[in-house]
């Protein structure tokens, strides 16, 4: 944030004079448009941090529009709050991490998803926002968590076999392109080997485990957390899936 605001390079982000590609930098752009827009008000390193805020609080809209979405009106206001009430959030969405930011992308493509059947073009622009969003934010998770749900959709609800669906994905696709295409060919312009080291070893390495980047990973770690991680919504998801099973395949 800080090199943003002093160079005004919003291509290769820097930490500590050295270009640092490890994340794409939607995130660290938000935050020295923030700490410019507050810097007058609060030092800059407060002001900056008002920007997880700004994210999060998108975020709950999304939820909100995606419980009201799915179930009724005034769901939207009960969604929000079992999200509120999530371990997982408590412990890191106070925090200026750029997977506020990833979180804030994933959430619009959820809802982009819930709205398709009424309104797929819609449904499709929100999806393919919420997916570039995320990636911008923190690579090809966001995009890749939302496709494989995308995918899987089709194969257990039988509503989501439809060209209102299909007409969504068109879209989608259409919506996402300049979210993935403007600031990774502005990389590659800049230093194709800069480009080389964000895509295949920050993304598809760390994937894949071919690099030594960061701390051994645990591959269970997701997995063991989210039962505390994501209480109390998850056992609420869970009983929800029960509930509608004969609406399933």
């Amino acid at each position: 944030m800080h090199h943003i605001l002093r160079t005004g390079d919003w291509v290769v982000p820097h930490l500590a004079g050295e270009p640092f590609v490890e994340k794409p930098p939607i995130f660290f752009i938000s935050a020295a448009l923030v700490a410019r827009a507050l810097g007058w008000l609060l030092p800059l390193h407060d002001a900056a941090r008002l920007t997880s805020g700004l994210w999060l609080a998108l975020t709950f809209v999304f939820v909100a529009a995606t419980g009201r979405e799915l179930h009724g009106r005034g769901r939207g206001l009960v969604a929000a709050v079992l999200f509120a009430g999530c371990i997982g959030l408590l412990v890191r969405g106070h925090q200026l991490i750029t997977d506020i930011a990833m979180l804030c992308g994933v959430a619009a493509g959820l809802y982009g998803i819930a709205l398709a059947l009424r309104r797929p073009a819609a449904g499709g622009f929100w999806l393919g926002a919420g997916a570039g969003v995320g990636f911008l934010a923190k690579g090809l998770l966001a995009p890749g968590l939302l496709g494989v749900t995308v995918v899987l959709l089709p194969l257990a609800v039988p509503a989501c076999r439809s060209r209102h669906f299909a007409l969504m994905l068109v879209v989608a696709a259409l919506s996402v392109l300049p979210w993935i295409g403007i600031w990774p060919s502005q990389l590659y312009a800049r230093s194709p080997e800069l480009f080389r080291e964000w895509l295949w070893d920050n993304n598809f390495g760390r994937f894949l485990g071919s690099n030594d980047i960061g701390p051994t990973a645990d591959r269970f770690h997701y997995l063991r957390i989210l039962p505390w991680y994501a209480f109390p919504a998850l056992p609420l998801a869970l009983w929800t899936l029960w509930q509608g099973r004969g609406r399933l395949a």
